[in-house]
């Protein structure tokens, strides 16, 4: 999930309780465990997941020193009855790894975690959290999410109304309308190691052509360029030039 703390911002007002009949997990071909709305949602109408972290890891320790975070970690689950540390502890080393060579739980951490405010009782962290790290990324995503500070979980709400059978989104990146289609992948794939294939992603990935016929036509009647589409042309070929597209792995999801 992604590292950054979300900036949708959702209005309280407007949602209504959990139901977790909303969706269920299950298999998604070339993604893997993902959620999938088991009826008609309409937006901003209800919870999806309310969830608390399972960790809250504090963001003054490095997230490469997998020594360190594996130490702190015993430490802390020695504070818990022995069934709680044991449940907790299964649960962290069960989620996807899309870091491996970083180590377990610094990879884990650096693939799952959710950046959270600072509070007057913790500092700033990164939470963990079970659920949440099943839903797949979208960079047209159908729900956002927000921390409720008072409740201390993460809330999950559809940002449009989500279909039967549709399965259900977040986006991971914090700037995806800010980002190409070249961006948007180069990152997904340097921070959680797949290449997106999502609706948005597809639908720009064959825009090629397009661009080189912008390139012919930005000019005015006068002959002169017309600098705001020679300007995007040349961002776009730069973004090309400047980082070469990595070979395409499968698609798949953090799980």
């Amino acid at each position: 999930m992604p590292n950054s703390t979300p900036k949708r911002r959702i209005a309280p007002e407007l949602i209504s309780t959990t139901t977790k009949e909303c969706y269920k997990i299950q298999w998604i071909p070339n993604k893997g465990l993902g959620l999938v709305a088991q009826r008609k949602i309409p937006a901003l109408s209800t919870v999806l997941i309310s969830e608390p972290p399972i960790l809250r890891i504090p963001s003054t320790m490095d997230d490469n020193d997998n020594t360190a975070l594996t130490i702190w970690l015993e430490r802390f689950l020695l504070t818990m009855p022995p069934e709680m540390a044991s449940e907790k502890r299964r649960a962290t080393h069960s989620l996807l790894n899309s870091h491996p060579e970083k180590g377990s739980l610094a990879g884990i951490l650096q693939t799952n975690g959710f950046q959270l405010p600072a509070e007057e009782d913790w500092p700033s962290c990164r939470g963990l959290f079970i659920t949440m790290s099943r839903i797949n990324h979208s960079c047209l995503p159908n729900c956002a999410q927000r921390w409720d500070a008072e409740k201390k979980m993460m809330i999950i709400v559809p940002t449009r109304e989500i279909e039967l059978g549709e399965e259900i989104t977040l986006t991971y990146l914090e700037d995806a309308e800010r980002m190409c289609v070249e961006q948007r992948r180069e990152s997904l794939m340097n921070d959680f190691g797949f290449w997106c294939e999502c609706e948005l992603c597809r639908a720009e990935g064959g825009n090629e052509m397009i661009l080189e016929e912008v390139d012919s036509v930005a000019v005015e009647g006068d002959g002169e360029a017309v600098p705001e589409a020679t300007g995007y042309v040349q961002e776009e070929r730069h973004i090309r030039n400047g980082s070469p597209v990595k070979e395409r792995p499968a698609w798949k999801s953090r799980w």
